[in-house]
């Protein structure tokens, strides 16, 4: 009995067939699947199942069984840090690790999916577009580095498992993890997800754990704000010479009085203060700097305020000063001059009783009557002065 061609195993299915390399030579009409998304460093090309479904060799009827009889996978990889300057190799040695498992293990392979984003809660937009398309029936099966590139929270372990027992998935493969679609593999499954939400509840109670003691010593664990600096050696924060003058005598300069806002901000661009645009700092930024305690050695967490180990920058009668000036002079409102009406409170309507009044219309004023239902003109009300006034119809 003949060998089969090396295409049944998915590997190398153009040196086998001689198929180009440019899809363009396979009519759109013949092609079975879709363009699948492409990796890093990956050539455009189509799925292998294209050039296997549309082979010109004598062996079509052969061929032809083969998208029906293997199983198709999903790789999907998975950073947490959505910042591209951490992490940098993992989605790269993620995927080089498993097309190498894919390629050693001779598995069908339709489609790649990667993205950066944290798997601690549900919402992953990537993720669910593949187990969209599993659903569809797309491919059997997902090739992962491990459980917890696919889920770290109950909902999503959850939804993978439901494939399972549906028989959406059946098949997940990884190369430092078993599985089998039984109810030992699926036991076994749910309790890798379980351990990696563990894994990553645990690791955020020992944070939170620093975070309090760190507050005990009266160190603030955030970025440091304008006039001091973050010094990773000690991680600490320390006065920064270039801006610590600069923010002192612009926070002496609003206690006086004499800026408001918008002054201060000038003055505070006029010094060399800017954003990180070069562009003067906005309004929202300079109103915090002027109401945070950490420059007179405190500093807020959670809506409470704790005493600082770090050097203060002004004292805080000073900072009782700004907020006073803060609320005198920070935000002017435009005060409108005596409006000057007369003939007001001497005189009541003849039909309902009420006072006559005044009030300014951009195109029409006049007196009426405080019921504000009939108004009642300067003309009519010079006219009747003599006698009983009654509001005009």
């Amino acid at each position: 009995r003949a060998a089969p061609p090396r295409a049944w195993a998915g590997i190398s299915a153009r040196k086998c067939h001689g198929f180009p390399n440019s899809p363009a030579s396979i009519p759109a009409a013949r092609r079975r699947f879709p363009k699948f998304h492409l990796g890093r460093g990956q050539s455009p090309r189509e799925p292998m199942s294209d050039e296997i479904a549309n082979c010109r060799c004598k062996c079509n009827a052969f061929i032809n069984l083969i998208p029906e009889a293997m199983t198709k996978y999903f790789i999907y990889c998975r950073k947490s840090s959505e910042d591209e300057e951490r992490q940098v190799l993992s989605i790269e040695a993620q995927l080089t690790e498993l097309r190498e498992y894919a390629k050693q293990q001779g598995l069908f392979v339709v489609r790649e999916y990667y993205e950066s984003k944290t798997a601690k809660e549900p919402g992953r937009g990537v993720f669910n577009e593949m187990l969209g398309e599993i659903e569809k029936g797309t491919a059997q099966g997902i090739l992962a580095w491990n459980p917890d590139r696919l889920a770290r929270n109950s909902v999503d372990g959850g939804r993978v498992i439901y494939l399972v027992d549906t028989g959406k998935i059946t098949t997940l493969k990884f190369p430092t993890f078993w599985f089998e679609a039984t109810p030992q593999g699926k036991f076994m499954l749910s309790v890798a997800f379980g351990q990696a939400k563990y894994y990553t509840d645990n690791l955020r109670e020992n944070i939170l754990r620093g975070i309090r003691q760190k507050i005990r010593r009266g160190e603030l664990s955030a970025k440091a704000p304008l006039g001091y600096f973050n010094e990773p050696r000690l991680r600490t924060i320390e006065p920064d010479r270039k801006t610590f003058g600069k923010v002192k005598e612009c926070l002496e300069a609003f206690a006086t009085g004499q800026f408001t806002l918008t002054g201060i901000q000038r003055k505070m661009f006029s010094v060399g203060l800017v954003g990180k645009t070069g562009k003067p700092l906005a309004l929202a930024s300079v109103e915090h700097i002027l109401t945070n305690p950490f420059y007179y050695g405190h500093f807020q967490y959670r809506g409470e305020v704790h005493a600082g180990s770090h050097k203060p920058m002004i004292s805080k009668k000073l900072f009782d000063k700004i907020q006073v000036a803060l609320v005198a002079n920070g935000k002017p409102r435009k005060k409108r001059g005596p409006k000057n009406f007369q003939f007001l409170g001497f005189a009541t309507c003849g039909v309902c009783g009420y006072a006559i009044t005044a009030e300014r219309h951009i195109k029409k004023s006049g007196l009426k009557c405080r019921a504000g239902e009939r108004v009642l003109s300067k003309s009519f009300f010079a006219g009747r002065m003599a006698g009983k006034i009654y509001c005009s119809p």
